[in-house]
């Protein structure tokens, strides 16, 4: 039986196949929201002058409200013993100027092509590296999305490796393998039966997501899950996260 975990996860394939109408959708809804809060606060001061009393008071509240949660829809389920880690919300420009470069991203895709990353250590030398999955309909598909493990040098972004097949959330194990940190990620999709891939690292470099150990569930693992978000449930709130176009 699936966990509500595995539910979440499966989910999220099906947004990456409609992210771009749903992008649509969600910024019409959060700028409508938006338009209409500005316009009460607008009207009210001009009719009373006072935030504090009048008529408009518990309109302008709701709808304070209401833009207010679209940014505190909570993480997925997560097996106990896994510690969720909800991805970065402030624009990483060089990230994003390298995820362009990297996968010749056509100026067309770039508000429909969304990435999702985290600060992580996965090599344990203290020095943060960065992780980010890339979905949108130039670099996803019904297996999952691109990733990149990202590291700094030189004062540069530098793709250290990039994978396939990816599905969120990501989890950074704490079993440590050739002096890195194992990663598991969900791997269903295109036929393949629902199930997680535990990927290794060995001479500085992890294997596929399809040629990882295969395990049913998450039971005895521990570790942090990256990019924990409910993308789901975001996007039905109308926040979509960082695009190629945020600044």
């Amino acid at each position: 039986m699936k966990t509500k975990y595995f539910k979440s996860v499966i989910g999220c394939s099906l947004i990456l196949v409609t992210i771009a109408s749903a992008g649509a959708y969600a910024y019409n809804y959060r700028s409508d929201v938006g338009v209409k809060l500005t316009n009460s606060i607008k009207d009210y001061l001009k009719e009373d002058g006072d935030l504090n009393n009048g008529s408009k008071k518990q309109e302008i509240m709701k709808l304070q409200d209401k833009v207010g949660k679209l940014d505190e829809i909570p993480m997925i389920n997560l097996p106990k013993g896994i510690r969720g880690i909800k991805s970065e919300t402030s624009v990483n420009q060089s990230l994003r100027d390298l995820i362009i470069e990297y996968y010749q991203i056509p100026e067309e895709y770039y508000e429909t092509t969304r990435y999702y990353y985290n600060y992580v250590d996965l090599n344990k030398d203290g020095v943060n590296e960065i992780f980010v999955v890339v979905m949108g309909p130039y670099t996803s598909g019904t297996g999952g999305s691109s990733a990149l493990w990202v590291v700094e040098n030189g004062g540069k972004l530098h793709v250290n490796q990039d994978f396939k097949l990816v599905h969120t959330p990501v989890v950074i194990s704490d079993t440590v393998t050739n002096g890195a940190r194992e990663l598991i990620v969900p791997y269903y999709g295109g036929g393949v039966e629902d199930q997680y891939s535990i990927m290794t690292c060995s001479d500085g470099a992890y294997t596929r997501v399809s040629d990882g150990t295969k395990v049913k569930t998450l039971e005895s693992v521990t570790g942090d899950a990256i990019i924990a978000n409910d993308i789901i449930a975001e996007v039905e709130a109308g926040n979509m996260g960082l695009n190629l176009l945020s600044k």
